[in-house]
């Protein structure tokens, strides 16, 4: 083989690999960044969840009603806020439950990545010999987010790697 023509085949070879490299990364970058609020976070859940999970709350009665049912177990039982749906609504997100306390979610980011609203989130663990209750724990976050990002697809929870743990269809 000559020389000159293994370097151009080289050469080309690595220019369409680079070229690949840059159209994966741009597919994967957000179209807009998502505003949220943080409504509430805890790890004292009444439901009981075993994987991860989302639930879209569109209105004030549902609203109430999933409200009491997550929280049927504290005495007294808050009460729901009243939230202006018609510009908003809700998003619970669930990592399942937990065996031990030291559980939390942290939130990333929340964006658009062709038409899916991606909720980007990291479970935060117990330290590996930390001491811990044994204690059944569901960390939750409730999260409000504009209405107008409703009209994607569908909605993501993806962890800190990118990697999907639930998908929800918003059609």
């Amino acid at each position: 083989m000559d020389k000159r023509f293994l370097r151009r085949l080289i050469l080309n070879a690595a220019v369409l690999i680079m070229s690949l490299f840059i159209f994966i990364q741009a597919g994967s970058k957000p179209e807009r960044e998502v505003p949220f609020t943080i409504l509430e976070e805890g790890v004292n859940s009444a439901l009981s969840d075993r994987e991860p999970l989302l639930t879209i709350i569109e209105d004030q009665d549902k609203l109430e009603s999933f409200y009491s049912f997550l929280h049927r177990n504290r005495i007294p039982r808050p009460e729901p806020p009243e939230l202006a749906f018609e510009s908003s609504f809700v998003v619970y997100v669930s990592y399942g439950q937990k065996n031990t306390s030291g559980y939390s979610i942290d939130l990333l980011r929340i964006d658009i990545q062709r038409s899916v609203l991606v909720i980007n989130s990291q479970l935060k663990r117990p330290l590996p010999d930390s001491f811990q209750a044994q204690v059944i724990t569901n960390p939750y976050l409730l999260l409000l987010l504009p209405r107008d990002v409703l009209k994607n697809k569908r909605v993501d929870l993806r962890d800190e790697k990118g990697e999907t743990l639930y998908s929800k269809s918003l059609q």
